[in-house]
């Protein structure tokens, strides 16, 4: 299809990158040692032969697009339908620097060996990589990572889809090799499955960290439906893990010393036992809500009511849960709070805090020198007061200027004539 080597600055944008075959990587772009710029493509049905080479037969990565020692700004991509000769069905990459893909879609690939989506791949720590609003979904890998594998690389995920990928190994959603301190944020994973350990999420690298993330409806066929940690150090924080399943067990496995702390989260309607372990690894939680229980400061074992799980819908029911204003601001112990933006007397439980809903029968009143606002007063328990916002913004994107109100009512006479104003 396309091919960089050693450029700098080169861009695609509005393209559709399709059919294209390549014998050894990126069978619709191959970039190498090149900082490139890739906006609003389509890459679609291309794909890597593969070679003899290294002791292997066919090696070829990356189907639709192979990065290779290098940088670049990936946003607004659709990379569909591709094929490796072995891992990367989507996309590749292997010894680049930092790089960011932004909204995009990776879905339908096949990666013979690993990582049907996405795979990286650096020996050198060097691939760090900022995956943002991005959804893997519906790829496939063989061996491991179905819809992403990563092995000496620290990847961060934010905003993002991992969903109903599969993998014949570990892995079906994310796969973290050795070397790995992936970061996780605000993602959903749910509905893949790996025929051994984590069907969600299998992590065997350095650490992981995961925080407001929902890992649910997930299959192992080994051992964990939900997440296996291996030899790993992980920091959960408000994560949601439900309705995964194995013959092992539903949530959480900590094998060959691994280590979770989990706090804030809910585990809740897996199948089996909600943990495994070999007896090697530990863990320790806090302030999160444990079906059958868990002794901890601040655990609970109570149905977390969950609004619509049938249609995928994991918040809260309010102001009913009982996993409402049950965390804690203070995540690691420490004494300081790692949570401040949170609504109530503390953070709830669970990948999803519960915001509370404007009040209604919102009214202003334009006088000759100042507005008057007066809306419905409510009635909640722990109720403070409410929060007026006026910009000269109708995004309210700046120009942002807040006040308190005990009351529902409010007077602004701080006004400049011949200005408009907007209020929430």
């Amino acid at each position: 299809g396309v091919s960089f080597f050693r450029v700098e600055g080169p861009s695609i944008s509005n393209a559709i990158i399709r059919n294209n075959t390549a014998s050894f990587h990126g069978g619709g772009i191959f970039s190498y040692i090149s900082n490139t710029t890739v906006t609003d493509v389509e890459m679609h049905d291309n794909e890597c032969l593969g070679i003899y080479w290294g002791g292997f037969n066919d090696v070829g990565h990356g189907g639709g697009f192979f990065l290779a020692d290098g940088e670049g700004t990936f946003t607004g991509l659709n990379i569909h339908d591709n094929e490796a000769a072995m891992h990367g069905g989507g996309m590749g990459s292997a010894g680049s620097a930092n790089w960011t893909l932004t909204n995009s879609t990776i879905s339908n690939n096949v990666g013979p060996w690993l990582g049907g989506g996405l795979w990286l791949w650096d020996a050198n720590y060097g691939e760090n990589p900022t995956i943002t609003n991005v959804t893997i979904e519906d790829n496939w890998a063989s061996i491991s990572g179905g819809g992403f594998l990563s092995n000496y690389s620290n990847p961060v995920f934010e905003n993002c889809t991992i969903q109903n990928n599969e993998a014949t190994g570990a892995g079906g959603g994310l796969c973290f090799w050795g070397g790995c301190s992936p970061v996780i944020t605000d993602c959903v994973i749910s509905g893949n499955s790996g025929t051994g350990n984590g069907g969600g999420v299998h992590t065997e690298g350095d650490a992981i960290t995961m925080t407001r993330t929902f890992v649910v409806d997930n299959q192992g066929g080994t051992y964990i439906g939900g997440i296996n940690v291996s030899g790993s150090d992980a920091t959960f924080n408000n994560i949601t893990i439900s309705g995964n399943t194995s013959s092992g067990g539903g949530a959480i496995g900590i094998i060959n010393s691994g280590h979770v702390d989990l706090t804030n989260s809910i585990v809740w309607d897996n199948y089996g036992d909600p943990f495994f372990g070999d007896g090697t690894g530990s863990i320790n939680i806090t302030y999160s809500d444990i079906e059958d229980g868990w002794g901890g400061e601040g655990n609970i074992d109570a149905d977390p009511l969950f609004t619509d799980v049938d249609n995928g819908d994991y918040t809260l029911q309010s102001p009913d849960s009982p996993c409402i204003d049950a965390g804690t601001a203070d995540t690691d112990g420490d004494g300081n709070d790692d949570i401040t933006d949170y609504n109530g007397a503390a953070p709830d439980m669970g990948a999803f805090e519960t915001t509370m809903a404007a009040p209604t029968g919102f009214t202003l009143y334009p006088l000759e020198t100042y507005v008057t606002l007066t809306w419905n007063a409510v009635s909640i328990d722990d109720f403070n007061y409410y929060i007026v916002e006026r910009s000269t913004d109708v995004e309210f994107a700046d120009d942002v200027e807040s006040n308190a109100s005990l009351v529902n009512y409010y007077e602004d006479h701080d006004l400049e004539y011949d200005t408009e104003y907007f209020y929430r």
